[in-house]
Protein backbone atom coordinates (compact mmCIF):
# COMPACT_ATOMS: atom_id res chain seq x y z
CA UNK A 1 0.00 0.00 0.00
CA UNK A 2 1.01 3.60 -1.01
CA UNK A 3 1.99 5.84 2.11
CA UNK A 4 -0.49 8.67 1.76
CA UNK A 5 -1.10 10.16 5.77
CA UNK A 6 -3.68 12.95 6.46
CA UNK A 7 -5.25 14.79 9.57
CA UNK A 8 -8.83 15.88 10.42
CA UNK A 9 -8.18 19.01 10.10
CA UNK A 10 -10.43 21.90 11.75
CA UNK A 11 -11.95 22.91 8.06
CA UNK A 12 -12.10 19.20 7.24
CA UNK A 13 -14.27 18.51 10.95
CA UNK A 14 -16.28 21.30 9.93
CA UNK A 15 -17.22 20.20 6.35
CA UNK A 16 -17.79 16.98 7.95
CA UNK A 17 -20.38 18.22 10.36
CA UNK A 18 -22.50 20.31 7.83
CA UNK A 19 -22.88 17.19 5.58
CA UNK A 20 -24.30 15.06 8.23
CA UNK A 21 -26.52 18.01 8.68
CA UNK A 22 -27.29 18.35 5.35
CA UNK A 23 -27.72 14.74 4.81
CA UNK A 24 -30.42 15.02 7.90
CA UNK A 25 -32.01 17.50 6.10
CA UNK A 26 -32.39 15.81 2.98
CA UNK A 27 -33.16 12.60 4.36
CA UNK A 28 -36.52 14.89 6.19
CA UNK A 29 -37.66 16.75 3.20
CA UNK A 30 -41.08 15.75 2.00
CA UNK A 31 -41.37 16.07 -1.85
CA UNK A 32 -43.90 13.81 -4.20
CA UNK A 33 -42.85 10.28 -4.90
CA UNK A 34 -42.54 10.93 -8.82
CA UNK A 35 -40.41 13.86 -7.92
CA UNK A 36 -37.80 12.82 -5.87
CA UNK A 37 -37.48 9.63 -8.70
CA UNK A 38 -36.77 12.64 -11.37
CA UNK A 39 -34.25 13.83 -9.40
CA UNK A 40 -32.74 10.76 -8.98
CA UNK A 41 -32.53 10.24 -12.79
CA UNK A 42 -30.96 13.53 -13.24
CA UNK A 43 -28.85 12.57 -10.42
CA UNK A 44 -27.83 9.43 -12.07
CA UNK A 45 -27.26 10.74 -15.49
CA UNK A 46 -25.28 13.75 -13.96
CA UNK A 47 -22.66 10.44 -11.99
CA UNK A 48 -22.61 9.31 -15.62
CA UNK A 49 -21.98 11.68 -17.58
CA UNK A 50 -19.16 13.38 -14.71
CA UNK A 51 -17.16 10.29 -14.69
CA UNK A 52 -17.32 9.38 -17.98
CA UNK A 53 -16.81 13.35 -19.20
CA UNK A 54 -13.42 13.07 -16.61
CA UNK A 55 -12.33 9.45 -18.29
CA UNK A 56 -12.14 11.36 -21.51
CA UNK A 57 -15.68 10.17 -22.85
CA UNK A 58 -16.72 12.24 -25.99
CA UNK A 59 -20.31 12.36 -25.84
CA UNK A 60 -22.33 14.69 -24.43
CA UNK A 61 -25.30 14.54 -21.51
CA UNK A 62 -27.96 14.30 -23.97
CA UNK A 63 -26.48 11.88 -26.18
CA UNK A 64 -25.98 9.86 -23.17
CA UNK A 65 -29.44 10.50 -22.01
CA UNK A 66 -30.92 8.77 -25.21
CA UNK A 67 -28.71 5.41 -24.76
CA UNK A 68 -29.80 4.89 -21.26
CA UNK A 69 -33.45 6.21 -22.43
CA UNK A 70 -33.64 4.12 -25.60
CA UNK A 71 -30.14 1.81 -25.97
CA UNK A 72 -29.65 1.47 -29.78
CA UNK A 73 -29.05 -1.91 -31.24
CA UNK A 74 -25.76 -1.68 -32.60
CA UNK A 75 -23.70 0.17 -29.91
CA UNK A 76 -20.35 1.91 -30.67
CA UNK A 77 -18.04 1.84 -27.65
CA UNK A 78 -18.17 5.29 -25.93
CA UNK A 79 -21.89 4.32 -26.52
CA UNK A 80 -21.25 1.36 -24.36
CA UNK A 81 -19.17 2.69 -21.48
CA UNK A 82 -22.94 4.53 -20.47
CA UNK A 83 -24.42 1.41 -20.26
CA UNK A 84 -21.51 0.01 -18.21
CA UNK A 85 -21.36 2.27 -15.92
CA UNK A 86 -25.20 2.44 -15.07
CA UNK A 87 -24.82 -1.23 -14.78
CA UNK A 88 -21.75 -0.22 -11.76
CA UNK A 89 -23.76 1.97 -10.44
CA UNK A 90 -26.62 -0.43 -9.90
CA UNK A 91 -24.91 -3.17 -8.75
CA UNK A 92 -23.72 -0.63 -5.68
CA UNK A 93 -27.13 0.12 -5.23
CA UNK A 94 -28.38 -3.18 -5.42
CA UNK A 95 -25.32 -4.93 -2.99
CA UNK A 96 -23.68 -2.03 -1.24
CA UNK A 97 -26.42 0.35 0.10
CA UNK A 98 -26.19 0.24 3.79
CA UNK A 99 -24.34 -2.86 4.16
CA UNK A 100 -22.37 -4.91 6.56
CA UNK A 101 -20.58 -7.08 3.97
CA UNK A 102 -16.27 -6.52 4.12
CA UNK A 103 -15.07 -4.92 0.57
CA UNK A 104 -12.78 -7.35 -0.79
CA UNK A 105 -10.00 -7.91 -3.46
CA UNK A 106 -12.87 -9.72 -5.15
CA UNK A 107 -15.46 -6.62 -5.05
CA UNK A 108 -12.72 -4.07 -5.97
CA UNK A 109 -12.10 -6.44 -8.97
CA UNK A 110 -15.62 -6.65 -9.83
CA UNK A 111 -16.44 -3.28 -9.97
CA UNK A 112 -13.45 -2.52 -12.14
CA UNK A 113 -14.58 -5.54 -14.38
CA UNK A 114 -18.12 -4.48 -14.44
CA UNK A 115 -17.10 -1.04 -16.33
CA UNK A 116 -14.45 -2.61 -18.73
CA UNK A 117 -12.07 -6.19 -18.09
CA UNK A 118 -8.39 -5.60 -17.55
CA UNK A 119 -5.55 -7.25 -15.94
CA UNK A 120 -5.15 -7.08 -12.27
CA UNK A 121 -1.45 -5.89 -12.27
CA UNK A 122 -0.73 -4.81 -8.26
CA UNK A 123 -0.25 -7.60 -5.94
CA UNK A 124 -3.28 -8.94 -4.64
CA UNK A 125 -1.58 -8.79 -0.86
CA UNK A 126 -1.45 -4.91 -1.70
CA UNK A 127 -4.73 -4.36 -2.67
CA UNK A 128 -5.92 -6.70 0.47
CA UNK A 129 -3.82 -4.92 2.99
CA UNK A 130 -5.35 -1.61 1.58
CA UNK A 131 -8.52 -2.47 2.20
CA UNK A 132 -8.39 -3.60 5.34
CA UNK A 133 -7.00 -0.41 6.16
CA UNK A 134 -9.72 1.35 5.03
CA UNK A 135 -11.88 -0.52 7.06
CA UNK A 136 -10.29 -1.58 10.37
CA UNK A 137 -11.12 1.44 12.80
CA UNK A 138 -12.68 3.36 10.20
CA UNK A 139 -12.78 6.84 9.53
CA UNK A 140 -16.32 9.13 8.68
CA UNK A 141 -17.37 7.54 5.58
CA UNK A 142 -16.60 10.77 3.52
CA UNK A 143 -13.06 10.34 4.68
CA UNK A 144 -12.99 6.90 3.96
CA UNK A 145 -14.20 7.29 0.25
CA UNK A 146 -11.72 9.67 -0.22
CA UNK A 147 -8.85 8.25 0.70
CA UNK A 148 -10.49 5.12 -1.09
CA UNK A 149 -10.60 6.80 -4.43
CA UNK A 150 -6.78 8.52 -3.88
CA UNK A 151 -5.27 5.01 -2.60
CA UNK A 152 -6.59 3.65 -6.26
CA UNK A 153 -5.39 6.51 -8.51
CA UNK A 154 -1.77 6.10 -6.52
CA UNK A 155 -1.80 2.25 -6.94
CA UNK A 156 -3.25 2.10 -10.37
CA UNK A 157 -4.11 -1.67 -9.84
CA UNK A 158 -5.29 -2.73 -13.30
CA UNK A 159 -4.46 -2.08 -16.95
CA UNK A 160 -7.05 0.42 -17.43
CA UNK A 161 -9.63 2.66 -16.14
CA UNK A 162 -7.99 3.28 -12.82
CA UNK A 163 -10.15 6.70 -12.64
CA UNK A 164 -13.16 5.18 -13.29
CA UNK A 165 -12.82 2.55 -10.35
CA UNK A 166 -11.64 4.95 -8.33
CA UNK A 167 -14.68 6.89 -8.32
CA UNK A 168 -16.63 4.01 -8.12
CA UNK A 169 -15.05 2.78 -5.14
CA UNK A 170 -15.74 6.18 -3.62
CA UNK A 171 -19.53 5.59 -4.18
CA UNK A 172 -19.15 2.21 -3.04
CA UNK A 173 -17.72 3.58 0.81
CA UNK A 174 -20.53 6.05 1.16
CA UNK A 175 -22.67 3.95 0.25
CA UNK A 176 -22.13 1.28 2.23
CA UNK A 177 -22.60 3.39 5.15
CA UNK A 178 -25.97 4.67 4.14
CA UNK A 179 -24.48 8.01 2.66
CA UNK A 180 -26.41 7.91 -0.37
CA UNK A 181 -28.62 10.85 0.35
CA UNK A 182 -31.56 9.00 -1.67
CA UNK A 183 -29.52 8.78 -4.32
CA UNK A 184 -29.21 12.12 -5.08
CA UNK A 185 -25.62 12.62 -4.65
CA UNK A 186 -23.25 13.21 -7.42
CA UNK A 187 -19.50 13.37 -6.56
CA UNK A 188 -18.48 14.68 -10.46
CA UNK A 189 -20.38 17.76 -10.11
CA UNK A 190 -17.50 19.92 -9.10
CA UNK A 191 -14.66 17.74 -10.41
CA UNK A 192 -16.18 18.05 -14.07
CA UNK A 193 -17.01 21.85 -14.03
CA UNK A 194 -13.46 21.91 -13.00
CA UNK A 195 -10.98 19.05 -14.38
CA UNK A 196 -7.86 20.39 -13.82
CA UNK A 197 -8.41 21.50 -10.19
CA UNK A 198 -9.51 18.09 -9.08
CA UNK A 199 -6.66 16.73 -10.79
CA UNK A 200 -4.47 19.07 -9.17
CA UNK A 201 -5.56 18.45 -6.10
CA UNK A 202 -5.29 14.39 -6.86
CA UNK A 203 -2.18 14.72 -7.98
CA UNK A 204 -0.55 17.10 -5.44
CA UNK A 205 -1.84 14.91 -2.48
CA UNK A 206 0.03 11.16 -4.03
CA UNK A 207 3.22 13.03 -4.80
CA UNK A 208 2.99 14.84 -1.48
CA UNK A 209 1.98 12.05 0.27
CA UNK A 210 -0.44 13.34 2.22
CA UNK A 211 -4.00 13.97 1.87
CA UNK A 212 -5.27 16.33 3.94
CA UNK A 213 -6.18 19.09 1.48
CA UNK A 214 -7.37 16.89 -0.66
CA UNK A 215 -9.80 15.24 1.92
CA UNK A 216 -10.62 19.13 2.30
CA UNK A 217 -11.21 19.77 -1.68
CA UNK A 218 -13.05 16.59 -1.49
CA UNK A 219 -15.52 17.23 1.67
CA UNK A 220 -16.36 20.96 0.31
CA UNK A 221 -17.23 19.61 -2.99
CA UNK A 222 -19.68 17.25 -1.50
CA UNK A 223 -21.03 20.71 0.33
CA UNK A 224 -21.47 22.83 -2.70
CA UNK A 225 -23.26 19.80 -4.33
CA UNK A 226 -26.02 18.92 -1.41
CA UNK A 227 -26.62 22.79 -0.62
CA UNK A 228 -27.45 22.77 -4.40
CA UNK A 229 -29.78 19.55 -3.80
CA UNK A 230 -31.36 20.60 -0.52
CA UNK A 231 -32.23 24.35 -2.17
CA UNK A 232 -34.05 22.23 -5.04
CA UNK A 233 -35.61 19.88 -2.56
CA UNK A 234 -37.23 23.27 -0.31
CA UNK A 235 -37.94 25.06 -3.67
CA UNK A 236 -40.28 25.22 -6.46
CA UNK A 237 -37.59 24.88 -8.96
CA UNK A 238 -38.82 21.31 -9.78
CA UNK A 239 -42.14 22.21 -10.70
CA UNK A 240 -43.97 22.92 -13.95
CA UNK A 241 -41.82 25.22 -16.36
CA UNK A 242 -39.00 25.79 -13.67
CA UNK A 243 -37.54 21.73 -13.57
CA UNK A 244 -34.28 21.17 -13.83
CA UNK A 245 -34.70 17.36 -14.08
CA UNK A 246 -34.89 16.15 -18.23
CA UNK A 247 -36.95 13.49 -19.84
CA UNK A 248 -40.40 14.12 -18.03
CA UNK A 249 -41.50 12.66 -20.79
CA UNK A 250 -40.30 8.82 -20.19
CA UNK A 251 -41.43 8.70 -16.38
CA UNK A 252 -45.22 8.72 -17.45
CA UNK A 253 -46.18 5.29 -16.66
CA UNK A 254 -49.17 3.64 -17.54
CA UNK A 255 -51.64 1.71 -16.16
CA UNK A 256 -50.08 -1.77 -16.35
CA UNK A 257 -46.61 -0.37 -15.73
CA UNK A 258 -47.67 0.96 -12.43
CA UNK A 259 -49.86 -2.37 -11.52
CA UNK A 260 -46.29 -4.67 -11.84
CA UNK A 261 -44.55 -1.89 -9.05
CA UNK A 262 -47.83 -2.34 -7.31
CA UNK A 263 -47.36 -6.28 -7.32
CA UNK A 264 -43.47 -5.54 -6.14
CA UNK A 265 -44.61 -3.50 -3.37
CA UNK A 266 -44.79 -6.54 -0.79
CA UNK A 267 -41.37 -7.67 0.71
CA UNK A 268 -39.19 -10.13 -1.42
CA UNK A 269 -41.52 -10.38 -3.99
CA UNK A 270 -40.15 -10.98 -7.75
CA UNK A 271 -41.56 -11.10 -11.26
CA UNK A 272 -40.55 -12.35 -14.42
CA UNK A 273 -41.30 -11.60 -17.88
CA UNK A 274 -43.81 -15.04 -17.96
CA UNK A 275 -45.45 -13.70 -15.03
CA UNK A 276 -46.13 -10.52 -16.68
CA UNK A 277 -47.42 -12.01 -19.43
CA UNK A 278 -49.66 -14.12 -17.38
CA UNK A 279 -51.13 -11.67 -14.99
CA UNK A 280 -51.67 -8.82 -17.52
CA UNK A 281 -52.14 -11.02 -20.93
CA UNK A 282 -50.11 -9.13 -23.19
CA UNK A 283 -47.26 -10.16 -25.11
CA UNK A 284 -43.71 -11.81 -24.33
CA UNK A 285 -42.49 -8.37 -26.13
CA UNK A 286 -44.57 -6.01 -24.67
CA UNK A 287 -43.67 -7.50 -21.30
CA UNK A 288 -40.21 -6.88 -22.32
CA UNK A 289 -40.95 -3.29 -23.51
CA UNK A 290 -42.94 -2.94 -19.75
CA UNK A 291 -39.85 -4.72 -17.31
CA UNK A 292 -36.93 -2.54 -19.52
CA UNK A 293 -38.42 0.80 -19.42
CA UNK A 294 -38.73 0.45 -15.35
CA UNK A 295 -35.03 -0.82 -15.53
CA UNK A 296 -33.82 2.35 -17.22
CA UNK A 297 -35.76 4.70 -14.98
CA UNK A 298 -34.19 3.08 -12.37
CA UNK A 299 -37.66 1.98 -10.63
CA UNK A 300 -36.91 -2.09 -11.25
CA UNK A 301 -33.75 -3.87 -10.75
CA UNK A 302 -33.25 -7.15 -13.23
CA UNK A 303 -30.92 -9.80 -11.49
CA UNK A 304 -29.55 -12.92 -13.89
CA UNK A 305 -29.21 -13.69 -17.32
CA UNK A 306 -31.26 -15.06 -20.03
CA UNK A 307 -34.12 -17.48 -19.37
CA UNK A 308 -33.70 -16.75 -15.61
CA UNK A 309 -34.29 -13.36 -15.03
CA UNK A 310 -36.17 -11.76 -12.42
CA UNK A 311 -37.28 -8.71 -11.62
CA UNK A 312 -37.61 -6.62 -7.61
CA UNK A 313 -38.45 -3.04 -6.68
CA UNK A 314 -35.60 -1.25 -6.44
Amino acid sequence: MINLSYNISLNLKESLKEIDSLRAAILLSVIPPKVELKIRWEAMLNRIFGSLNLAGNSLTKSQMEKILTNPPKKIEAEQKEVLRYKNSLNFISQNWLASPSIITTKTLVTLHDLYRSGRLRSSETVLKDFLNYLQVNPEHPVVQAAVGLAQVVALAPFTNSNGITARLLAYLLLYKHGYDFRRMLVLEKDWQNEPEVFRKNLEKAIKGGNLTLFLEYFAQCIVNQLRETLHLLRTDLWQGEKQTVSASEIWELDDRQKAILNYLEQPETNITNRKVQRLFKVSQITASRDLAKLVRLGLVFSHGKGRSVYYTKV
